[in-house]
């Protein structure tokens, strides 16, 4: 039986639709392995045939959604909680079910106790978050939460004499910001076609349509499909967008992209990200301060950078969905370990198994301990890594940094050892590192009398390579996806 995974995000003229897409995103990249069931307040009909085409959904009333959903819930589900007025209060009354949770954010500006925090944005770090002890954190654009039109439209953009320009805003264009940069840029020489997507409840939309009345390279779109958003970001050169969801699908789709912000949680994202050269991004801050004159200059320089531009470069993402199946569908929660996890460690270096197979095989001080894990804490060139099943820590795998490769030590708590948590432990410690760090080679030796932690390695992909002096030598070449 599946497990099941209830999605809780909304969308409106007023907060935008960037929630919702992402959310459903992830559903649509997890709906073959899981039960997903998408809960939203006040859905529009273009939301209904967007989460038809993915999974069954639950309409929500706003006065009373909070409580509602958590009526939905019996303990045994996965939560994605995608908005900002999901409090830390909230997540626990969730965690409280005995439900599982995740949290999609890209504002980090409160404490999440979730099991998993998702931030696709560019220049987020662990550091700009506060979490539990056991909280997970996928960040970066190697958990990007599109989807799936926008994951295989990447195309080479070459300089040109005219270029096609696709202008959207989003469903939350409360400034009016589509209008106005319709009509800085619409006379442009070095237009050709000028792509303008809005939401469904854009206010503005006969005074659009007037321009586009008198200028047959205006082409207008409202209520397209996902499909269709892609195909007219593949057939455009440059966009100009918000930092919002729009802003990673372009990143996607090799778009050169001048970007920047008209709410708050979107300036935070032109803080992490900037401009780059490397995803052509040109980042302009304040998307309201522009006047027409300003708007065009802008369009011009950026039409300068073009030859030095990522416009031969593409971004590289690891499979999101085989990432995502393998963080939720593991009973293993993996976390980097911190100083006050110092006794666990001391504890399970000093049980005498341990020991035993360890090449130095004398009790270790607590004062010795003390000192070397605060070094392996502090140094660039060690991952310590702590697993946790079910909130109760199980064991430990620890990357060291070599020429070569990472090398592994890993030891389980005896609590749970011959029960095969070892290959769970040990596989979701090197997605871990894999996923974040971008390391593929791992090497690891162990005496040859230690039958259980050879025929570990060996079990989970790992090579014998070499035998020297009674060590066995293993290695992993992982694939880079």
């Amino acid at each position: 039986m599946k497990k099941r995974i209830f999605f809780r995000a909304d969308a409106s003229f007023e907060i935008g639709y960037g929630h919702f897409i992402r959310s459903l995103a992830l559903a649509d990249m997890l709906k073959d392995n899981f039960d997903c069931v998408f809960f939203t307040c006040h859905p529009t009909y273009y939301q209904k045939q967007e989460m038809n085409k993915v999974c069954d959904f639950v309409v929500l009333d706003e006065s009373t959604h909070y409580e509602v959903f958590l009526s939905h819930l019996h303990g045994d589900e996965i939560v994605v909680l995608d908005n900002y007025f999901f409090t830390t209060d909230y997540q626990r009354q969730i965690k409280a079910k005995g439900c599982h949770l995740v949290c999609i954010d890209d504002m980090h500006d409160k404490h999440y106790v979730a099991d998993l925090v998702i931030n696709h944005a560019i220049g987020v770090t662990d550091s700009d978050y506060s979490v539990e002890k056991y909280t997970q954190l996928c960040l970066g654009l190697s958990y990007a939460l599109l989807r799936s039109p926008f994951m295989n439209k990447f195309s080479l953009r070459k300089v040109k004499n005219k270029y096609n320009l696709l202008i959207a805003f989003g469903g939350s264009d409360d400034f009016n910001l589509t209008l106005k940069y319709v009509e800085a840029v619409y006379e442009m020489s070095e237009l050709n076609v000028i792509h303008v997507i809005v939401g469904d409840a854009y206010p503005w939309i006969e005074n659009l349509n007037k321009i586009a009345q008198s200028n047959n390279r205006i082409k207008i779109y409202s209520n397209i499909s996902a499909e269709k958003v892609a195909d007219l970001m593949s057939d455009s050169d440059f966009a100009i967008f918000p930092a919002s969801t729009l802003l990673w699908e372009g990143i996607f789709t090799g778009l050169h992209i001048i970007y920047g912000y008209y709410i708050d949680n979107q300036k935070v994202i032109c803080s992490q990200v900037g401009s780059s050269d490397y995803y052509g991004l040109i980042c302009i801050g304040n998307l309201c301060k522009y006047n027409a004159d300003d708007i065009r200059t802008i369009f011009r320089k950026s039409l300068q950078s073009l030859p030095n531009s990522s416009f031969a470069k593409r971004f590289q993402p690891h499979s999101v969905k085989s990432t995502m199946n393998k963080i939720f569908n593991s009973d293993i929660t993996v976390r980097e370990a911190q100083s006050e996890d110092m006794l666990l460690y001391f504890n399970w270096v000093n049980d005498p198994l341990v020991r035993k197979f360890a090449f130095k095989t004398n009790h270790i001080s607590l004062e010795c301990h003390s000192q070397w894990f605060e070094k392996k804490l502090k140094s660039d060139d060690t991952i310590l890594c702590l697993c946790y099943m079910n909130k109760n820590p199980i064991g430990q795998v620890r990357f060291d940094k070599m020429e070569d490769g990472l090398y592994i030590d890993i030891s389980i708590d005896k609590a749970y050892r011959g029960k095969g948590y070892g290959k769970k432990v040990l596989n979701s410690s090197i997605d871990y590192v894999s996923n974040k760090y971008g390391f593929y080679n791992f090497i690891s030796e162990v005496k040859e009398e230690n039958v259980a932690s050879a025929n570990l390695f060996l079990s989970t992909g790992f090579v014998l390579v070499e035998k020297k002096e009674r060590v066995l030598c293993f290695q992993l070449r992982k694939s880079i996806m």
